[in-house]
């Protein structure tokens, strides 16, 4: 069969270079996940026509990783825009990608104007992805130099025509009492064509009866025009994992889904190192019936000896992590099949991170870095799945405030305080934060409580470790980015200056702000449309969710929603408040009915404008095309600038 292109994309791009990636998976309309190997020749030009092309490179790609294949592109210009192309050639024909771009970001010398989005959260029940149509061409999706991608670029779970991954909730092998565990013998092959089919699900069209793929509806273009539009950095959540892998910093020993037994008994206490290294070795191979918890500490902070025992040791996690990077272009890539795979980080020093006094972080791939955005931006990217501690069953300040949790793991903690300083004493004025996991206050509605997953619930220690490194260092102009819980809003944050422990007063973070977009396309703002108690898309549904949050978030520490009185703000637009500019409120940082992504542009002054462009979010395995035209019906319409807001940095 015609070989063809699933998506093209360069990602994790640097001043001089970037990294550009591909995958064959399917010809005349029929899905491969795993198709011969193809002998594939990489271009790189200056102009869209290829005249004047400056790299060439020829791989064969490779069907362990979802036959795809990457290429490092470096000693390129700085603030430079290439483009891209990918070709086989067959018989004397030659097959040819849609053609990338990209643009190399400025030197960190130069002062220049800086274009970003990012969104997060792509569920199979709601493709093709609408709001991300025709994307780079229309909206605030014009002239952006990167996208961040803040992770859950799957879901594992059933959508119409698309099967739950291997182990997962619906899954056969769930249903048959047999789900995926960091115990579970290594994946096979087939296994993860599972994995790359739902990679692939994301970049194609899909059949709005049946929920098949489809390359024929030349409407649906799911991520596949986002991907190739502008750069990319990609980073991991929670669904790309699932089951007991979502922490990969917990022992491989702890039950479903990281939950730890007795981990919200109030009388807890962590046990000396003493009793941790007289536990930990030899390692028994099933856990002691008691006591559990303590066992499971102890083998998780304990010596040189105790890499293995954590999840993202295990084959599970490896072969989660490994589709995850064969399918991003990202510097780093796992070749082979999970038991026996090589790691490669093509921008690294090292292929793995070397950390001998860190046995949670020694030896695993880095997907952490920082980047100059020129001279006024700092961006810097943290991975807080592969190292952090476990869920527990229920919040427990006690446990959260325990100094010996960790989300990031110590070695990714350190680097990222060090980023934070070198970026204040180079003067540097925007330090942007790219996390999947949103690090306010939030709480799970349905029961009122904190969210036991999020930084407070579960890790409250370090999260104040670090608003407290912020503030206490005079590190200004933090911006956190994320998305994950579904609910688009922009808040200052608040933390405990004289420590994490139940009873202290919070004050606010100075000059340090969290931005959440998303979600793509994922259960959430559909169904708050839908719910009677906020009825319908406009603005009044949005005013009463950020109502109903803002009443409990408040009493666990949190300010209101929004940035009224922030320092250097300008609120320039909200829609459905005509006096958004004048008088903004809460509402006009908050929408809770939207599939959207964020813009953010800053001049060459440094002012940064942040943009949320959305579409009303639709029901689940619908399926909805973009309309084609202004009268078409049943259709998902172009998205439209939902708020917009613009801040003055403060002098760093």
């Amino acid at each position: 069969m015609r070989p063809a292109f699933v998506a093209v994309s360069a990602g994790d791009v640097t001043d001089t270079a970037s990294i550009i990636w591909t995958q064959i998976g399917y010809a005349d309309g029929t899905i491969q996940t795993s198709a011969p190997a193809e002998l594939l020749k990489a271009e790189v030009a200056t102009d869209p026509a290829f005249f004047r092309i400056i790299f060439t490179s020829s791989a064969s790609t490779d069907p362990n990783n979802g036959n795809s294949a990457k290429f490092l592109v470096g000693k390129l210009a700085a603030n430079t825009r290439y483009y891209y192309r990918f070709s086989v050639t067959r018989n004397g024909v030659i097959y040819r990608s849609q053609t990338g771009k990209f643009t190399t970001n400025p030197d960190r010398t130069t002062a220049a104007p800086f274009a970003i989005g990012f969104s997060g959260d792509y569920d199979a029940k709601y493709r093709p992805y609408a709001l991300l149509n025709n994307f780079g061409a229309q909206g605030g999706s014009i002239g952006l130099r990167q996208f961040v991608n803040l992770g859950d670029i799957i879901y594992e779970t059933n959508a119409k025509g698309s099967e739950a991954l291997p182990g997962a909730k619906g899954s056969p092998e769930e249903k048959a009492g047999n789900e995926l565990t960091p115990l579970s013998p290594a994946l096979t092959k087939p296994d993860l064509n599972r994995f790359y089919r739902k990679y692939l699900e994301e970049a194609t069209g899909v059949n709005s009866a049946t929920g098949q793929l489809s390359v024929l509806p030349a409407l649906q273009q799911g991520v596949k025009n986002m991907l190739a539009s502008q750069g990319v950095y990609t980073l991991l959540d929670n669904h790309e994992l699932y089951n007991a892998m979502i922490s990969g910093g917990a022992s491989k020993y702890s039950i479903k889904e990281n939950y730890l037994d007795g981990e919200t008994d109030p009388a807890y206490q962590p046990p000396p190192d003493s009793q941790c290294f007289a536990m930990e070795s030899p390692l028994p191979l099933v856990p002691p019936p008691a006591p559990k918890t303590r066992w499971i500490r102890c083998l998780k902070d304990a010596g040189a000896n105790a890499g293995a025992s954590f999840v993202n040791r295990s084959n599970s996690f490896q072969a989660m992590i490994k589709a995850f990077y064969n399918t991003q272009a990202t510097s780093i890539n796992l070749n082979g099949l999970p038991g026996a795979l090589t790691p490669v980080n093509l921008l690294g020093a090292t292929p793995t991170i070397q950390a001998p006094d860190d046995p949670r972080t020694n030896g695993t791939v880095q997907n952490y870095f920082a980047r100059p955005w020129g001279a006024n931006i700092r961006y810097i990217q943290l991975d807080d799945r592969s190292y952090r501690d476990a869920r527990m069953v229920n919040v427990s300040p006690i446990v959260a405030n325990d100094p010996r949790r960790t989300m990031l793991g110590k070695t990714q903690l350190a680097w990222f305080k060090q980023q934070l300083l070198d970026a204040r004493d180079a003067g540097v004025k925007w330090k942007i934060v790219a996390l999947s996991t949103p690090i306010d206050i939030w709480v799970d509605f349905s029961t009122k409580a904190l969210d036991n997953k999020s930084w407070v619930g579960g890790y409250n220690y370090e999260r104040n470790d670090i608003m407290k490194f912020i503030a206490d260092n005079g590190v200004k102009n933090v911006v956190f980015l994320t998305t994950d819980d579904h609910l688009s809003r922009a808040t200052k944050l608040t933390y405990q200056p004289a420590g994490a422990k139940a009873g202290n007063p919070w004050v606010e973070v100075p000059y340090t702000i969290q931005i959440l977009a998303g979600p793509a396309g994922a259960v959430g703002p559909y169904q708050n449309a839908m719910d009677p108690n906020y009825n319908g898309f406009g603005i009044d549904a949005s005013r009463k969710i950020l109502n109903a949050y803002d009443k409990e978030i408040t009493k666990n520490g949190a300010p209101p929603i929004g940035l009224m009185g922030y320092p250097g703000l300008s609120v320039l637009y909200r829609e459905g408040d005509p006096n958004a500019a004048r008088a903004p409120q809460g509402v006009d940082f908050l929408h809770g009915t939207s599939f959207n992504y964020v813009s953010i542009a800053w001049d060459a002054n440094a002012k940064m404008t942040v943009s949320y462009w959305g579409v009303d979010a639709y029901a689940p395995d619908a399926y909805p095309a973009p309309c084609a035209t202004l009268l078409s019906a049943n259709c998902v319409r172009p998205p439209r600038k939902l708020i917009e807001f613009a801040l003055v940095p403060t002098n760093p």
